[in-house]
């Protein structure tokens, strides 16, 4: 968040479907894989931070 790679309503969204998978770990699996998989896009993400 320091660095304006997450906004602070991306993390609030990335700790709602956290608090969500570990309600239903087994209804997660697939977006939990593609999520693992996806890169940023250029424009975003630490790299365009430097």
């Amino acid at each position: 968040m320091a660095r304006g790679v997450l906004s602070l309503a991306e993390l609030a969204l990335a700790a709602d479907r956290w608090n969500r998978f570990r309600s239903d770990p087994d209804a997660w699996v697939m977006p939990l894989g593609l999520t693992a998989a996806a890169t940023a896009p250029a424009e975003r993400g630490p790299r365009a931070a430097r």
